[in-house]
């Protein structure tokens, strides 16, 4: 299993099949994914996509945590009751488009966007676009790039830290250690 062991700003991989093709552009604290499919695939029974998530020590090589991405939009009537968040296995993204913004520097990732057939509840996976990536360091030859993300992460902040204070997170995040080093 290859994992990503060096910095890549754009991975780009298709499906074996031919037919998904996705993208994934890293940052330090980010990932954002996009996919697409060609014009041609059948769309009549496709429900959406979902993304399963592999951590990775990228010296050892040992998975750490294998889990789906979740969104909060479900099925009508199929998913009440589980809660706030619902896996995307269960409730498919349905767009071409996602980002996570809990990637840690020094980790490598896996992403699996599986194109999910079928009917709510009844739900199986197509071919998926594999895509392996590793974080940037906040600083790199002495250049670092510290970046507020603002309101767009602000659900993966809450989830990082019980009182999730700006300062808080740019701590967690090195910014401080960088501004005292410059």
């Amino acid at each position: 299993m290859a994992i990503a062991k060096l910095y890549r700003p754009v991975v780009r991989a298709g499906s074996e099949d031919g037919v998904y093709h996705g993208a994934a552009l890293t940052g330090g604290n980010s990932v954002i994914l996009g996919w697409s499919m060609d014009e041609n695939a059948p769309r009549n029974d496709l429900m959406g996509f979902a993304i399963r998530r592999t951590q990775f020590d990228p010296d050892t090589k040992e998975i750490l945590e294998i889990n789906w991405l979740n969104g909060q939009k479900r099925f009508r009537g199929l998913q009440e009751g589980v809660g706030f968040d619902v896996r995307s296995n269960q409730a498919p993204f349905q767009r071409f488009r996602w980002a996570d913004y809990s990637v840690n520097p020094s980790r490598s990732y896996r992403y699996e966007i599986w194109p999910m057939r079928g009917q709510p509840g009844d739900l199986h996976r197509d071919n998926p676009v594999i895509l392996n990536v590793r974080p940037s360091e906040y600083v790199q030859d002495g250049i670092g790039v510290f970046v507020n993300r603002g309101v767009t992460a602000a659900q993966a902040y809450q989830k990082m830290a019980s009182r999730p204070s700006p300062q808080r997170c740019a701590r967690r995040r090195g910014l401080p250690q960088a501004v005292q080093g410059a």
